[in-house]
């Protein structure tokens, strides 16, 4: 059976008028009659003009349908234009969706079959947009910078259905645009890595460094990973990850000369886990529990044309650290190189964070510190949930010294990491996002010269 796709395009523009367009792609040969019958009915919804839209339609769309079918080439891509005029948030689309948006879609897509599918704004003028869909079964995705320069785009593996796509400014103000709708590049494959750069794990982790040069030529949309990400990568995947037993392991860029980013590709599942400024200054780091399994590490550049040499340090989060309890009541004491601890107990977020420390924390706190540690050297102090079900949080304060975290350790766990720390006295409260949540938590404590 001939594979057959159809994509649906309805533009609603600023003046309040509508065109429609019908592109129809068959693979596998055939499908010329059936190419021409679509065109043609896209010719008719155009309104003015659908009489001879319909011809026209018709007859190119059947001749073209049927050679595009026969050589099996992609989608043309669709190409729109259009002016917004912001009057709501696109938060309201959902999670991590920023800026603002029109009231309606600056355009809607309906896609016949499952498609990955690249929807690119390609030209903004001077501002800084934004791009958010939704679609079946409340799906929704945004993006900010993921095209060139300072514009969005979004390549996702999409269901059959309809799509609304909501083009807006990171800023207020009207805008205008330009974009295409296409199908989607190859994704990186796991089984291209870099087979000599392989790193083997099996449950316990030996330190190594591995060292590689960049040459950004792929954005991160353009690599086919799935979820949040930024930033530009090679042509092809980085070191080949092997996992033969269950692994916490750190990723750590420790050299170059450019703000670098990285994602860890889990199998052709093309999920990823990402991270941008982790590690020292603008480097990258990532700390994670690996299953057994196949996995690609992709160093890259923040900025489009960056790239050079590069480190990577692969190590255990935990090596040398000593097991404790966390104790409100006395402090750990710790000097730089000693090792640290992994301090267990339990919290129940229960009060606004901002509101009881006085400075910009997130989450809930309990009323009294969670632990505290005693520094008898400078050095660079490391604060990270490392054990918790929940969403974590993170504040440390002590010798003018306020700092706090959400998300920046493993997953949805809680990382600080504070260069050049006199010695003293420092607290730390763990918390929750959620108002009333929280468990049983690990937190790993240490000072790094």
């Amino acid at each position: 059976m001939n594979a057959n796709r159809t994509l649906k395009a309805l533009f609603i523009l600023a003046l309040g008028g509508s065109l429609s367009f019908t592109l129809a792609c068959n693979r596998g040969g055939g499908g010329g009659e059936e190419g021409g019958d679509e065109s043609g009915e896209g010719g008719e919804e155009s309104g003015e003009g659908g009489e001879e839209g319909g011809e026209e339609g018709g007859e190119e769309g059947g001749e073209e349908g049927g050679e595009e079918a026969a050589a099996g080439s992609d989608f043309d891509p669709l190409s729109f234009d259009g002016a917004v005029s912001p009057t709501r948030q696109a938060s309201e689309l959902g999670i991590g969706c920023y800026g603002n948006i029109a009231a309606e879609p600056s355009f809607t897509f309906t896609l016949a079959d499952a498609m990955r599918t690249d929807i690119n704004v390609t030209d903004g003028g001077d501002n800084d947009l934004v791009m958010g869909i939704t679609g079946p079964g409340g799906f929704h995705e945004c993006d900010d910078d993921g095209g060139a320069g300072l514009l969005p785009r979004i390549v996702a593996d999409l269901q059959a259905g309809e799509y609304q796509v909501y083009v807006g400014n990171l800023g207020d103000g009207d805008i205008t645009f330009e974009a295409t709708v296409a199908e989607g590049p190859e994704p990186f494959r796991i089984e291209d890595c870099d087979s000599d750069k392989t790193i083997t794990l099996g449950g316990t982790v030996t330190e190594q460094t591995i060292t590689g040069n960049l040459t950004a030529s792929r954005d991160f949309q353009s690599t086919g990973m799935q979820g949040f990400g930024s930033g530009h990568y090679g042509p092809a995947p980085g070191p080949c990850i092997n996992v033969t037993a269950e692994t916490r392991v750190s990723f750590e860029v420790t050299s170059a000369d450019w703000d670098t980013v990285m994602f860890l590709q889990a199998g052709d599942a093309l999920s990823s886990t990402y991270d941008d400024d982790g590690g020292e200054g603008l480097l990258s780091r990532i700390s994670t529990t690996l299953s057994p399994g196949s996995y690609a590490l992709h160093i890259g550049s923040l900025s489009q044309g960056n790239g050079g040499a590069w480190t990577l340090t692969v190590s255990d989060p935990l090596a040398g650290t000593t097991e404790g309890t966390l104790d409100a009541a006395n402090c750990v004491e710790l000097a730089p190189g000693n090792g640290g601890f992994v301090l267990s107990g339990s919290i129940t977020g229960a009060n606004d964070c901002e509101s009881q420390l006085g400075f910009w924390c997130p989450g809930y706190i309990e009323a009294a510190r969670t632990g505290c540690v005693n520094i008898t050297a400078p050095g660079e102090l490391e604060l990270e949930v490392v054990g918790g079900d929940f969403d974590t949080t993170l504040a440390l304060t002590g010798n003018n010294v306020q700092d706090g975290n959400d998300d920046g350790g493993e997953g949805v766990l809680s990382r600080i990491v504070r260069s050049g720390v006199a010695p003293g006295t420092y607290d730390f409260y763990v918390g929750s996002f959620g108002e009333g949540t929280g468990g049983d938590i690990e937190v790993l404590v240490r000072v790094n010269e």
